[in-house]
């Protein structure tokens, strides 16, 4: 649970680092450093698990930045992901979309919807 945590507070980062720093000397400096972080975060996950079979981007900025997931897959290839760049453009049409190439352990990205999830389970709570 900490190292998701971690993802997601990384995350919130890279946003403002995008949308706030990116036009100054010190974010153009710093937003690759994020990558870096996310790429040893990860990295430190697969060894202590002793592998991996998939890698998955998920919430808003997985969902919808390219941008971020080409970054962050880009020296991924020692643990077998290699992204497809034209499958990881665009909007991702499918609850869930493969982006990676065939020869590559798969890489998903899954859409989420908080809100309708927040709703079914008030919906499971208050029919007991």
């Amino acid at each position: 649970m900490g190292y998701l945590v971690y993802l997601g507070y990384r995350m919130i980062f890279v946003l403002l680092f995008n949308y706030v720093m990116r036009a100054t000397r010190w974010g153009r400096l710093l937003i690759p450093s994020i990558f870096i972080d996310l790429q040893a975060c990860i990295s430190q996950m697969v060894a202590s698990m002793g592998g991996v079979d998939a890698l998955v981007f998920t919430a808003t900025i997985g969902e919808r930045s390219d941008d971020v997931r080409r970054q962050v897959i880009q020296k991924m290839k020692y643990l077998g992901f290699e992204l497809d760049a034209e499958k990881n453009t665009g909007e991702m049409p499918e609850r869930h979309t493969l982006i990676s190439k065939d020869e590559s352990k798969p890489i998903y990205v899954v859409r989420t919807d908080e809100t309708s999830e927040m709703i079914e389970r008030a919906n499971l709570i208050l029919a007991e």
